[in-house]
Parts: structure tokens; sequence; C-alpha cells
């Protein structure tokens, strides 16, 4: 008679798992498929991504050759980033760019001088940003509403123009570089074309933005030819941070055209709106009636350069052509006796906080950014592209203003080969800020002072 032998636990278990074998399998085959879908899914995504960014990058590289540094191949290379950088799409929407003050917030890194200021409103619209994302918007903070020379523009509802600088992922990770490497001098990269594929360098846009009121978010006026963005905002003449819609009326786009050689140096391409103020060309056949300019109120006096600063007039003729007539030494003197003469003041501050701009541009943007067909930016002109050549050290044009991002010079001084004097241009300005590669906004960002 044999002795009976009980059954080990676990052969017990596996007599269980093999009666109950079919459902197991049917559960865990199920387990694996939810498993496998998933990742396919999340690297589809991935990739999509991936390609996505690639795409972003390679729309970043804006074609320039050797034989088009020149003025009127910069102006076309203007012209060409304007439209890589809009079409299909505005490029500045993508998930890659931030803004300045975005990453100063994150980092904790605002100016001191912004903390009454920018950081104050940033900080007041973090909650409703928080809150529309909830709902599935995404809307970017704006919160600068001066200009470079501390004084706000007011259009002619009372609300301030307002203005805001982002930038690319290649810009945003050299600042984040710099920090983790402690290295001892700062420069942006330029972006390199003679590899595949192409590398984006460094690009900062900076733009200016009218502020809709409710009547004009539904008037034929703004229904097409500007460019709109929905942005959040704690206005100075508002009580609280607000979703607002916003339309463009210009822009500089500032990149470097090469990594090295005579392109090396960052460009400053500005464009307006053609419907944002008007040119002392066109200020003698101006129908007060019929006043097309949304900075400019044709009911109020103004200056008439004809009579009483013929080197305006002379300026233009001489200075603001494609081609032009005059010597940078002659541009910079003829300048200089422009900005400094009471008679020739080109656009006046305004008398008291508050009060709406009354904005003329010295130089005509003639020249029509794109096709007409890309709408609404046939609507946006370029004024000029400010470019110097490395080789030479000249800076052309000399004189370079956006009176919707610049509209006040003071105390001017030129630039002349090396010596950097004053601000009379974008070139000359942010030339003082050499410690961060002529960036001033990212200063606080880098740790590092400059003198403004």
């Amino acid at each position: 008679m044999m002795a009976h032998i009980s059954q080990p636990n676990w052969l017990k278990f596996h007599s269980l798992h093999v009666k109950f074998d079919g459902k197991l399998k049917y559960k865990l085959w199920l387990l694996i498929c939810h498993c496998c879908l998933f990742c396919f899914l999340f690297a589809a995504e991935a990739i999509s991504k991936e390609i996505d960014h690639a795409e972003v990058n390679q729309r970043e590289v804006v074609p320039l050759i050797n034989a088009q540094l020149n003025d009127q191949g910069m102006r076309k290379f203007a012209v060409r980033a304007l439209e890589r950088f809009t079409s299909p799409t505005p490029i500045w929407n993508e998930s890659s760019w931030k803004s300045i003050n975005q990453m100063k917030h994150d980092g904790g890194a605002w100016d001191q001088a912004e903390l009454n200021s920018s950081a104050i409103a940033y900080g007041s619209c973090l909650s409703l940003q928080e809150s529309l994302l909830l709902q599935g918007e995404s809307h970017r903070i704006v919160s600068d509403f001066v200009t470079p020379d501390k004084v706000a523009l007011y259009d002619n509802n009372g609300n301030p123009i307002l203005y805001d600088v982002l930038l690319n992922h290649t810009a945003v990770q050299s600042i984040i570089d710099y920090k983790f490497k402690q290295e001892k001098t700062f420069s942006f990269p330029g972006q390199i074309q003679d590899t595949s594929p192409q590398v984006p360098g460094a690009i900062f846009i900076k733009f200016a933005w009218k502020v809709l009121s409710e009547d004009e978010i539904l008037s034929d006026k703004f229904a097409s030819g500007f460019y709109r963005e929905q942005v959040l905002a704690h206005l100075p003449t508002r009580d609280k941070c607000e979703r607002i819609t916003v339309v463009l009326m210009g822009m500089h786009i500032t990149l470097k055209p090469m990594s090295n050689g005579e392109g090396k140096q960052f460009t400053w391409a500005t464009f307006i709106h053609s419907k944002a103020v008007p040119n002392y060309q066109e200020i003698n056949d101006l129908d007060a009636s019929n006043n097309v300019w949304l900075m400019f109120n044709s009911g109020q006096p103004v200056m008439q350069p004809v009579q009483v600063c013929p080197e305006v007039i002379e300026y233009q003729q001489a200075c603001c052509d494609s081609v032009s007539r005059f010597t940078p030494t002659q541009c910079e003197t003829l300048t200089k006796v422009i900005i400094e003469s009471p008679d020739c003041i080109i656009n006046k501050k305004p008398a008291s906080q508050g009060d709406s701009a009354q904005l003329v541009q010295l130089c005509p943007a003639t020249s029509q950014a794109s096709s007409p067909a890309l709408e609404p930016w046939g609507n946006y002109r370029l004024i000029d592209n400010q470019w110097m050549n490395s080789t030479t050290n000249i800076v052309k044009p000399v004189f370079l203003s956006n009176p919707m991002l610049e509209p006040y010079f003071d105390n001017y001084e030129y630039f002349h080969g090396d010596k950097i004097m004053g601000n009379s241009s974008c070139f000359n300005c942010h030339s003082k800020a050499k410690e961060t590669d002529m960036i001033f906004s990212i200063s606080s960002l880098l740790g590092v002072k400059v003198n403004k």
C-alpha cells in the first residue's frame, strides 16, 4: 500500500492555475495588447513631435550666401525671414519658443527695475493662465508696456501698446548652457547652412501689440489685414488680468545670418503695419475726416518738415532710398542735425501720461514684406534691415527705428567704425550690451550687468 504523499503548495497553486488557464491567458493577452498599443501611441506621438520640431528647426534657417551681404541682399533676407517664420503658421507659437518674461518668472531672474512693474503684471496673470489651461486654452502672458526710454505709448482708446519678446529654442538653450557651464564670455550662435540638416541660430522677435476694444473686435476695420492673437495682460488702466485680443502693429526680427565671417553679427529687420503711422511725405495729403492711421490723429497740428526742417526731406531722398546716394558718414552727419535740432523733432513725447501718441515715420516703409496672398502679412512692410559687415565694421543703414517700438531718441550720438556712441538705431543702442551679445533683456537671466 503506497503511502499518501501530500501535494506541495506550489503544485496546488499550479493545479488551480491550470483550471483557470483560459481566462488568465485571455486577460494576459488583453494586458499585453493594451501595453503594446500604449507604447505604439507614445512612440508615434514622440516621433510626430520630433518631426514637427525638425520642421520648425528648418523653418528657422533663412537662406543667405556671401554674395547677398549687401544692402539689397539683406533686405531680401529680412523678407525671406518673415515669410518663413509666418507660413503656414507663426513659428513663435510653437512650444519650443519662450518669452523673455516667462523665463525670468520661471527662473526668478527679474531685473531690479522690473520688480514693481513687469514682474507684478506677469504674476497677476498666473492664476488666470492656469485656469484657462484646465479648459484646454493656452495663452501667453504679456507684461511690458513701455518703450526702451521708459515711455508708454497710448492709443486713442487710452490703452497702452504692449511689448513682447520671444526667443527660439537655440537662444533659450544658449542661455541655459551658459548658466550651467559658467563660461566667462557669452555669445549666441549664428545659423549654419553648410550642414545637413541645417542648424538654426539664435532668433529673437520683439512685438508691438495694440489692444482691441470690444467694438474694434467686431468692426470691419480689423476684420482682416491684421495679425491678431489673444493674450493675457494686466493693463495699467484695468484692475485685474484679462484675456484680451491684440493686433500686431510692428516688430523686430533679430538673428545672426551666419555662424562666422562677415555675417556673424546680429541683424535687425524691422517691420510696421501699413496703417500704423504716416511718413512725412504723407502728412501733406492728410484728410482729417478720413484718418487711416491708428497711432496718428490727423486732427492735431503737426510739424511740416518741408518748411521748418529741410534736412528731413534731404535725408529721405539721400538715406532712405533702396540705394543710398550718401555715404554712411554723410548720413550720420545729417541724422545728427535732425535729432539735435529743435525744429526737426521726429516724434514728441506726450505732454502727460496717458495722452494718445502722435507718431510719424522718418523713412517710408515702401517695401512690401511678402506676397499679398499671404494674408495678413502683405500689410506688414519692411522699414529696413540693419546689419554690420564684420570685416569693415560699417553699419547700414546708419539710422533705423520703428515708431511702434522706439519712437523717441534722446541724447543722440552716432556710431562710427568700432566706436559705440549712442542710440540712433537698433545697432547703436544694443551695442552697449556687449556682455550679453547685444541683447539687453537677457542680462538678469545671465546674472550680468549692462549699462542701459
